[in-house]
């Protein structure tokens, strides 16, 4: 029962970004970037270098390094519930902290090294959206958050990992 009720508020948590609505969002409050029709593709050049050289793990062993002993304090549960305050404070980067950016940008990171690769794409396209904000807060600018590939993904992850989510 644990398992679906996290899945529930995950599916909760995603409704409220309303990334539905929205393919791209920029966050200088400049008009947003047309929808993403291909909103499961990853671009390539986003894609993150694995950094180890031990070969990709289980399926289950990639679920566990998103959604922790806890599931719900798993760095996938920390990425939504970031998006979601980001999302209901239209986007302003300051109700959001370098430091706690940084913890779920480095958890997700850590996971996707040796990720099962038929998820590895998804965890890569969920860590965009989070270190562009992550590059926002540090140098200032104006970003475009790829929103409809953030959605995608959780939504893509918790499917691939709910046999695991016990």
């Amino acid at each position: 029962m644990r398992h679906v009720s996290l899945v529930a508020v995950l599916g909760l948590l995603l409704v409220l970004l309303g990334c539905a609505s929205d393919g791209g969002r920029d966050v200088a409050n400049e008009p947003a970037s047309e929808p993403n029709v291909e909103a499961a593709a990853v671009d390539e050049e986003s894609m993150l270098e694995p950094k180890s050289d031990l070969p990709p793990v289980s399926l289950a062993t990639t679920c566990q390094l998103l959604f922790g002993s806890d599931i719900s304090d798993g760095p996938i549960a920390d990425a939504v519930e970031l998006m979601a305050e980001l999302s209901e404070a239209d986007f302003d980067h300051t109700v959001v902290s370098i430091k706690e950016l940084d913890e779920v940008v480095d958890a997700l990171t850590t996971a996707y090294q040796n990720a099962n690769e038929g998820i590895a794409p998804y965890i890569a396209a969920v860590i965009d959206p989070l270190e562009t904000m992550l590059e926002l807060k540090r140098g200032g600018g104006t970003a475009d958050l790829k929103m409809s590939n953030f959605k995608v993904s959780v939504t893509e992850i918790i499917s691939q990992c709910e046999p695991y989510l016990y």
